[in-house]
């Protein structure tokens, strides 16, 4: 390698290395989507359904996809594709808690602070209240947000 560093420029010593590093070609065409456009996809996942306009409780692939292309995000995407951006993002629209973001929040936030500081009190006391021969009862309509105890 001395005798082939003799009389070679910085230059010529630093093409050599990018091409012994470069990758070789592969077989498969160019990505369909830039990262601007995946990154618009996933901004577009955050938000709110209801800002939206859209009357489902959360976002499905199906739907994200149907959006992309509708707000020109995107000329066709599938929703299988939508879905694995999401994955690799760790993203999941279909498990946002409705009640952290309730309309209410916005529309009344003093009532909506207050609420909910009830409703974590009495979460509190529950147990306390149990020993006593209290027993407090949640009910709500989103079974899978519930007091366990």
């Amino acid at each position: 390698m001395e005798a082939a560093r003799e009389g070679a420029t910085d230059g010529d010593l630093e093409g050599l290395i990018r091409r012994i590093l470069a990758d070789e070609p592969r077989s498969g065409g160019p990505p369909k989507f830039t990262p601007e456009q995946v990154t618009d996809l996933l901004a577009l996942a955050c938000e709110r359904l209801d800002e939206s306009g859209i009357p489902m409780s959360h976002w499905t692939s199906a739907e994200l996809a149907r959006e992309a292309v509708k707000r020109g995000i995107v000329d066709s995407i599938s929703p299988r594709q939508v879905g694995r951006f999401l994955e690799e993002a760790a993203l999941r629209p279909h498990m946002v808690r409705g009640w952290l973001t309730s309309p209410d929040k916005r529309e009344d936030p003093e009532g909506y602070q207050k609420d909910v500081e009830n409703l974590c009190s009495t979460y509190l006391q529950a147990q306390e209240l149990s020993k006593q021969g209290v027993h407090v009862v949640s009910s709500d309509e989103k079974t899978g947000i519930q007091a366990l105890e």
